[in-house]
């Protein structure tokens, strides 16, 4: 199992390649969803200055 890891002693350029790779594919996920999510607030924000006028 530690040769696993160890992956002919290119282990932790493989593991650190794998972690970055997997970080960078989750902050692709989060970053459309959180300005969807910033753009709805301000939207509504503006709707509610509007009404309150």
């Amino acid at each position: 199992m530690s040769e696993f890891w160890a992956m002919g002693g290119y282990g932790s350029y493989v593991w650190s390649a794998f972690g970055l790779s997997a970080l960078i594919l989750i902050y692709n996920l989060w970053l459309p969803i959180y300005r969807h999510v910033k753009l709805l607030q301000q939207w509504r924000n503006q709707q509610q200055e509007e009404q309150a006028l």
